[in-house]
């Protein structure tokens, strides 16, 4: 009597999240994620001289600053930690700075990332040192190398976009003024759902930019944007129903043949 109870009892559940995902909602039975693609980047730190310096805020702010710049991804902070177990110390500090074994080392952890950008971080007090290396992964060679100081963490937000634009030079940016609200953009087929911020695109090629809006008709173009340079598009919709035209036959189909 009881194994029936227990069947019925696992009966209603299973009809009970058939019925709240029908009605639109979710029936949860796996907290497990979703899969993600690879990031184009990773961003570690080879040395820490001040060890009163946090390094999961400075990666997490430069990680903000390269998105902002070219609008591809990059690994975070906790993710970084949660893989190797650090932020990379113990791992790329061997390598003293050479790019073709901080590329070996990144990839055998990240196989399928373009670049590494590796921090030294020193500074006494409130000010930060920065030096950065960004590698090519693939090739495994020095792309770029700065040094940077900073009097604090805020300053180092405030310069970041500059720095980016060292490190990434063949970006440029673009936003657009004057859209309904709800207006997206959609740019070689990644869409930004904020089309009225700066979005970091690529230099020197062309952009495919479609424009829409609920209640307006889509607008279509074509750009090629300058390195570095920065763009403001006042566009104006036309009002128009999105959804395409159906034809609908009102004619009445014809009696059928009288027989005898």
């Amino acid at each position: 009597m009881k194994e029936a109870y227990d069947r019925m009892g696992r009966f209603f559940v299973f009809f009970l999240c058939l019925g709240v995902i029908l009605g639109g909602n979710h029936c949860r039975v796996s907290a497990q994620p979703l899969p993600t693609s690879a990031p184009k980047l990773v961003l570690a730190v080879f040395q820490q001289l001040d060890s009163t310096k946090k390094l999961s805020p400075l990666l997490d702010l430069l990680r903000a600053a390269y998105t902002q710049r070219t609008s591809e991804t990059s690994l975070s902070a906790a993710a970084l930690k949660q893989k190797l177990g650090h932020y990379g110390p113990p791992l790329f500090g061997k390598c003293k700075l050479k790019a073709s074994c901080l590329s070996q080392s990144m990839k055998a952890h990240f196989p399928s990332t373009q670049f590494g950008l590796f921090l030294g971080v020193g500074g006494l007090g409130d000010a930060i040192l920065l030096n950065l290396l960004l590698v090519d992964l693939k090739t495994g060679k020095e792309v770029k190398r700065l040094n940077n100081a900073f009097n604090n963490q805020a300053d180092l937000k405030a310069k970041l976009p500059l720095v980016m634009k060292k490190l990434f030079p063949n970006y440029a940016s673009i936003r657009w003024q004057g859209l309904p609200p709800k207006a997206t953009v959609t740019i070689n087929g990644v869409t930004h759902r904020k089309p009225q911020n700066w979005v970091g695109v690529p230099a020197n090629q062309k952009l495919l930019i479609v424009l829409t809006a609920p209640g307006f008709l889509k607008e279509s173009k074509q750009v090629q944007l300058t390195a570095n340079s920065q763009i403001t598009q006042i566009v104006k919709l036309k009002p128009g129903s999105t959804k395409p035209l159906v034809r609908i036959d009102k004619r009445r189909n014809p009696p059928p043949p009288m027989t005898k």
